[in-house]
């Protein structure tokens, strides 16, 4: 979840983790107030960058299966993406029975760092779902200027 300015949510009975990242414009300091309105108390503790590593992939993970405006690709794969903050995220689910190679090329790549995990080049990002499989990429925003890009798939299944 990303909020700009303020955001309300009502959660169900569970454990949770807020993951809260600030960067303060022009090394201004300013304060952070998180509000809770609860019966129940609550516990806060903070925890190391290495204790969860993988939380964006879980949470863009968790996108792309809410997500309803997935595009079919062929042999029960389908594909969606979508913008969370200062992340574009790229998901891909295969229902299939084959392994299913996809490479996302981007032509045009503008203010936009593509993260690591599956990138193969500066421009290109490459996912191997295998069957009954998921995996998610994304792209950082490197900065507030207009963000532009373009794309197209190269896709086989084995």
């Amino acid at each position: 979840m990303y909020a700009d300015n303020k955001i309300k949510i009502k959660l169900s009975e569970g454990r949770y983790i807020i993951r809260v990242k600030i960067r303060w414009v022009n090394g201004g300091q300013h304060d952070f107030t998180f509000n809770t309105f609860s019966s129940y108390p609550l516990s806060f503790r903070k925890i190391k960058s290495k204790d969860n590593a993988d939380f964006l992939e879980r949470v863009y993970l968790d996108s792309g299966n809410r997500s309803t405006e997935r595009y079919q690709l062929g042999n029960k794969c389908e594909f969606a993406s979508s913008w969370c903050g200062p992340h574009l995220w790229l998901y891909g689910i295969n229902k299939g029975t084959k392994t299913w190679h996809l490479e996302i090329n981007f032509n045009k790549l503008e203010n936009l760092k593509l993260c690591k995990k599956y990138r193969t080049s500066d421009n290109i990002l490459t996912l191997v779902i295998p069957p009954k499989g998921q995996a998610v990429a994304f792209a950082k925003r490197i900065n507030t200027k207009t963000v532009e890009l373009n794309w197209n798939f190269n896709q086989n299944w084995v």
